[in-house]
């Protein structure tokens, strides 16, 4: 049984992420490579470890997302 991060994600949360990364892009806190790059990797993440990996070092607040806390 999958649990924490083990959990396998799915196109929701894969798109839920490419819109963080977009917001990020927009402002200019991630620049054009990285932001494919980033792109790339969420859209082939399978578990929730992977995808959090995506943007674990970018503000959620600064996207529009609740602030850390």
């Amino acid at each position: 049984m999958a649990t924490g991060a083990n959990w396998r994600v799915g196109d929701a949360e894969r798109e839920a992420v490419a819109g963080q990364l977009r917001e990020h892009y927009a402002t200019g806190r991630v620049p054009m490579d990285e932001f494919r790059a980033r792109l790339d990797a969420a859209y082939s993440a399978t578990t929730t470890r992977e995808l959090a990996l995506v943007t674990g070092d970018l503000s959620r607040s600064a996207a529009g997302g609740a602030p850390h806390g």
